[in-house]
């Protein structure tokens, strides 16, 4: 209102005479060069109290300005939030869908967690039945070594009596012995001493693990000093599988010393009618060589440990859904 009375044309809504401004009043002291001094002040009494008021208007008019633009911020700030609201909208079904989402992908991965773990449980029990199926191998009689390589005998015999002890009679085929490096017994490197074996009044021959024999470090090349009879003996010891690889760069290797002894390429250069199996010769050291074989390890430890870390990641998973998705939105529903 205040804006309308000052900005009209009517000076004297504000009480203010154009005929009276300051100027005009000095030009009409000039023009009539008169000096009066209770006119003068009269005039700077009216003066004061027209200053006052145009001031009053002023503010006035400051103030109505202020009031209007913050009207015009308002209603910006409202045009804002229709306009997001309008583009960005956030209603509650979508929010139900992503907590469904949530949910579903929470299941499927405790799901997931929970067989991987049970899978593990499962291997690790395949190999303690393993190692009791080897125990009890063991503890059986000795066989001889008749049946081996005979009509009736066949691969999956064989490897169905894995770790049955035997008492095979024959001759040792030095020449073709191997000594497989950088195997160790009681934490000291050296050779395991592989030498064919040929079975009393039979064709068959099989390659025996005779045992453990030191390196020298001063002549990499030597070879260990090992007896090895040239008349028939008798040897017992129980099949194992074909001695075990470990790393190497390929290739086909020759020599009596090898990192490794590939069975195909082992009987094609021997020339030999080997089996696919060994014999793992116990008893105590003799012949320069030890025979303190490690005891077989059925590795079910290692699954038993994935196990119990699937089972602890399908753990953190619930844990983390109760938390993020129940117990974060009440928490902050109380605080609001």
């Amino acid at each position: 209102m205040a804006r309308l009375l000052c900005s009209s044309t009517r000076w004297d809504a504000c009480g203010v005479y154009p005929a009276h401004l300051p100027g005009d009043e000095h030009t009409y002291k000039e023009q009539n060069g008169q000096t009066d001094a209770k006119s003068e002040g009269c005039s700077h009494v009216a003066f004061g109290w027209r200053f006052a008021i145009i001031s009053r208007c002023a503010t006035a008019h400051h103030v109505d300005q202020g009031r209007s633009q913050t009207c015009q911020n308002g209603d910006k700030s409202n045009d804002n939030q229709y306009f997001h609201e309008a583009h960005y909208p956030m209603s509650e079904r979508t929010a139900l869908w992503q907590r469904v989402l949530i949910l579903i992908l929470s299941i499927l991965g405790m799901a997931i967690t929970v067989y991987l773990g049970i899978w593990q449980l499962g291997r690790g029990a395949q190999k303690v039945a393993l190692q009791e199926s080897k125990q009890q191998q063991a503890a059986l009689a000795p066989l001889d070594g008749l049946s081996l390589g005979s009509a009736s005998d066949s691969v999956d015999n064989r490897r169905g009596m894995i770790y049955r002890k035997f008492q095979i009679q024959g001759h040792w085929l030095n020449k073709h012995t191997v000594y497989l490096e950088n195997r160790q017994m009681h934490g000291r490197p050296g050779f395991f001493v592989m030498t064919p074996f040929k079975l009393l009044q039979s064709d068959v021959v099989i390659l025996v693990q005779r045992g453990w024999a030191p390196r020298s470090f001063s002549d990499r090349a030597a070879l260990p000093n090992i007896a090895t009879p040239n008349e028939e003996v008798r040897i017992q010891g129980h099949l194992a599988p074909w001695p075990s690889r470990l790393y190497d760069f390929g290739g086909e290797e020759v020599g009596q010393i090898r990192q490794n002894l590939d069975f195909a390429q082992y009987k094609l250069q021997s020339a030999l009618p080997l089996l696919e199996v060994s014999l793992l010769q116990d008893g105590p050291a003799s012949e320069g060589l030890l025979r303190d074989w490690p005891a077989p390890v059925n590795g079910a430890e290692k699954h038993q440990g994935y196990a119990f870390q699937w089972f602890g990641l399908s753990v953190l998973i619930a844990l983390l859904y109760v938390w993020f998705q129940i117990v974060q939105p009440r928490r902050s529903k109380k605080v609001v």
